[in-house]
């Protein structure tokens, strides 16, 4: 069976070449009176990305709205009432109803047998993952029938994907079933982490536009897109800034300091340099306390946090580093304002993976926290190194550790550093001044 399926795999890249519609002169073109626009994930909501949720409410306060579809749910235990409350307006597609699916394959084909015969084709013949097979061909192309289907039962005529993964290649072909256009968005693992590098030519070229949140993705798109550079916008990231209430600055030092960091268990996160680093601080002498907020993620990185946990034991740091696990945001906000400290110490890990614009970091400068991070990707965009926050080299525990004890000890600069750094987020990372930019997008879209 292996050995079919390689061959059917090595058969079906000699027609990559296939176009996803050979017949575009056929469709209508126009500008919708009505924009009805669904978001599709693959789980909704996450709490690793409440990023996701604020975007869609500001899509929502901004009076334009928002259907959401997803796979599935993500772990509920851990979301606040706000992020649960949005799973009764999501509709979720797994499992698939077989019926409904009867339904939309005869509607879809009766509709244009050319067109329905022509997009399996494309499935067939275009690697959408690290595995493929004709079975796992039938599968993708039927959850893009079944979701033009649902789609096509709430009206929606535009489509809007966060992420450039297997969502944007089932959303694609989903689009044109229906005839409708498409976007994208091209965030971090999803363009940068190998396991994750397939058909984002062919996501990208097929789509009416491409969303990153940070200049240094460009470069990136432009290669993917080498004719179509006017495709690619730029809307940073945002937070909905109510819900972020600083608490008054600090008039003394705190003994020991607080330290925080709220992150994903995972490599990019450059974890291990900060329990280096906290080391070091505590061979010193210097009293202090970090807590680490966030879940690992398995299975892959299943053996990064035991090598974390591992690591956590061999530099004795139970009695001043704390691992909290994943909480609920109104928990997480709690901590931003006990914190004296915000620590996020990114690398690139060697899958290729990388944090962007880190959400944490971003809420942390919210909470007008003194921010440390490093100068990878677009962290620079966020903090201003010496302005708004403190950057240091990634991978090193020693650059780490002397920038937490410069602000230890000097608190006006730990104040000075927050100021700015919330203002740094008011003037840009406001959701509710960047929705304004995806709503030009979508009403501006031609079908």
């Amino acid at each position: 069976m292996e050995l079919l399926r390689k061959i059917y795999t090595s058969v079906a890249r000699q027609f990559s070449w296939w176009p996803a519609d050979p017949f575009p002169w056929r469709r209508l073109h126009g500008s919708p009176h009505d924009l009805r626009l669904a978001y599709y994930l693959w789980q909704f909501p996450t709490l690793s990305e409440t990023f996701i949720q604020r975007e869609v409410k500001g899509l929502n306060q901004s009076g334009l709205r928002v259907q959401v579809v997803a796979d599935a749910p993500g772990d509920a235990e851990f979301l606040d009432a706000e992020a649960q409350a949005l799973i009764a307006d999501t509709r979720y597609l797994l499992p698939m109803e077989q019926e409904h699916l009867s339904g939309y394959v005869k509607y879809f084909f009766s509709k244009d047998p050319l067109l329905f015969c022509n997009l399996f084709l494309y499935v067939a013949s275009h690697s959408y993952g690290s595995y493929k097979s004709f079975k796992s061909d039938i599968q993708v192309f039927l959850k893009a029938v079944f979701l033009a289907g649902v789609l096509k039962d709430r009206g929606i005529n535009h489509i809007h994907v966060p992420w450039a993964d297997m969502s944007a290649f089932v959303s694609l072909v989903a689009s044109k079933l229906l005839g409708v256009p498409y976007s994208v968005g091209a965030r971090a693992h999803d363009l940068h982490r190998t396991s994750f590098l397939y058909a984002l030519r062919e996501k990208f070229r097929n789509a009416a536009f491409v969303v990153t949140h940070a200049r240094y993705n460009e470069p990136y798109l432009r290669k993917l897109l080498p004719k179509q550079w006017g495709k690619i916008h730029v809307i940073y990231t945002g937070v909905h800034l109510p819900q972020f209430e600083p608490p008054p600055k600090k008039s003394t030092v705190s003994t020991p300091v607080k330290l925080l960091c709220v992150a994903r268990l995972i490599e990019q996160k450059g974890l291990v340099h900060l329990l280096d680093a906290c080391k070091i601080l505590k061979d010193r002498g210097h009293p202090f306390r970090c807590q680490i907020i966030g879940a690992p993620e398995e299975p892959l990185y299943a053996r990064y946090h035991e090598e974390l946990q591992g690591l956590h034991r061999k530099l004795a740091l139970e009695d001043c580093v704390h691992f909290l696990g994943p909480l609920p945001f109104a928990e997480v906000l709690d901590n931003y304002k006990t914190a004296d400290i915000f620590i996020l110490p990114c690398v690139i890990a060697e899958d290729g993976s990388r944090d962007i614009t880190p959400n944490a970091l971003i809420e942390a400068m919210a909470m007008r926290l003194p921010v440390i991070s490093t100068i990878v990707t677009a962290i620079p965009e966020i903090v201003d190194d010496g302005t708004n926050g403190l950057l240091v080299p990634p991978h090193d525990p020693q650059a780490l550790a002397e920038a937490v004890l410069r602000l230890t000890h000097d608190l006006e600069l730990r104040n000075r550093l927050g100021e700015r750094a919330r203002a740094k987020v008011e003037a840009t990372f406001d959701i509710s001044k960047n929705a304004a930019g995806y709503i030009d997008l979508f009403k501006s879209t031609k079908t």
